[in-house]
């Protein structure tokens, strides 16, 4: 998932409804500085069903948990040897965002390809409208907050007009989309 101003909220509204029951692990790049993904990473962990922290670098992807990318540094999804999936924490590579949403988005897609769902939430600007194209040309599931709800329109604007996104969507249905998808309510 990937969001920008307005995110917080969005974010916490749509964890809070789904089903922690989904065999879904769920990694976050929030346009946010350093010491607050931190403290907002607590917050989403009181008011989700899910266990929720600040990703670390090597952190388990796994069924149920939610990492959020670090402030100021970036944040991809990698298959190691074992075959699990974990995430790298790292520099920023030079775009204005950060974490960044293309980044973790095009990492998504290379470590699980069609099972890949692709989540662009509100926000100013483009940052995810590659990332979603990458997840797109994997096979991945790409959705996006429509206007009726998004703060920012932005963000899931841009990665619409680019034609790689499959379903925009109101938060409530986003959740039931998401829920659907991976055999939830």
């Amino acid at each position: 998932m990937g969001a920008s101003t307005g995110g917080p909220v969005a974010l916490q509204r749509l964890l809070a409804a789904l089903p922690v029951s989904l065999p879904v692990a769920f990694v976050v790049a929030q346009h946010m500085p350093e010491r607050f993904t931190g403290p907002f990473s607590d917050r989403l962990a009181r008011t989700t069903p899910f266990i929720v922290q600040e990703a670390a670098e090597g952190e388990l992807v796994a069924a149920g948990r939610v990492l959020v990318g670090p402030g100021g540094r970036d944040l991809e999804v990698v298959r190691g040897p074992d075959g699990a999936l974990r995430v790298a924490v790292l520099a920023p590579e030079g775009q204005r965002a950060c974490p960044s949403v293309d980044r973790l988005f095009a990492s998504v897609a290379r470590a699980v390809g069609p099972a890949a769902c692709a989540v662009v939430l509100t926000g100013m600007g483009r940052d995810g409208a590659a990332g979603v194209a990458a997840v797109k040309a994997a096979g991945g599931l790409t959705l996006a907050e429509s206007e009726e709800s998004a703060l920012v329109f932005g963000m899931p604007h841009a990665a619409a007009e680019g034609g790689a996104v499959d379903e925009l969507l109101a938060l409530p249905a986003l959740a039931r989309r998401i829920a659907a998808r991976y055999g939830g309510r």
